[in-house]
């Protein structure tokens, strides 16, 4: 058995550097293994092990998870990457506070109400990623008419 860690997709194999996961065709897995001084019969058991033992459903960027193996309906799901988490900082946020105002807090009505749900929903959404928990939250729509600044408030909270 060899230490280099893989995962197995169903198509393609996912080499686990320690700081990300480089996806791999048999052809690069061999090589790995032949640089690791394994050969011909040991090649193929470890590939056949690494097929049944280490065979994931999904590979590839998974929402709200962290990098490394998770488990869901019992499904093995690799998430290659970590969701990218901004620090927070006290301080004043005048532009960021004018484009969201603007975009969702312009109804005389609704508008205050609707900036202040959405900030709430901001907040539950980051603790969960810093604490690294599930937590059930409502989902958010965005409705408006073409070019009104739905997708730039998506882009902005990426």
């Amino acid at each position: 058995m060899s230490d280099l860690n893989f995962y197995y997709d169903g198509s393609r194999y996912h080499l686990d550097t320690g700081t990300e996961f480089v996806p791999m065709d048999q052809r690069s897995v061999v090589r790995q293994m032949k640089g690791r001084g394994l050969g011909g019969d040991d090649i193929e058991a470890e590939l056949n092990r690494i097929q049944v033992e280490r065979y994931v459903s999904y590979a590839g960027p998974l929402a709200g998870h962290q990098r490394g193996m998770h488990e869901t309906s019992g499904k093995k799901l690799l998430a290659t990457s970590s969701p990218a988490i901004i620090h927070a900082k006290p301080g004043k946020w005048p532009t960021l506070r004018a484009v969201i105002e603007g975009l969702i807090g312009n109804d005389p009505d609704v508008g205050k109400r609707q900036v202040e749900t959405f900030m709430a929903w901001l907040k539950v959404a980051r603790e969960s990623l810093v604490h690294g928990s599930r937590r059930p939250g409502q989902a958010l729509v965005l409705a408006g008419p073409r070019n009104s600044g739905k997708s730039l408030l998506i882009d902005i909270v990426e």
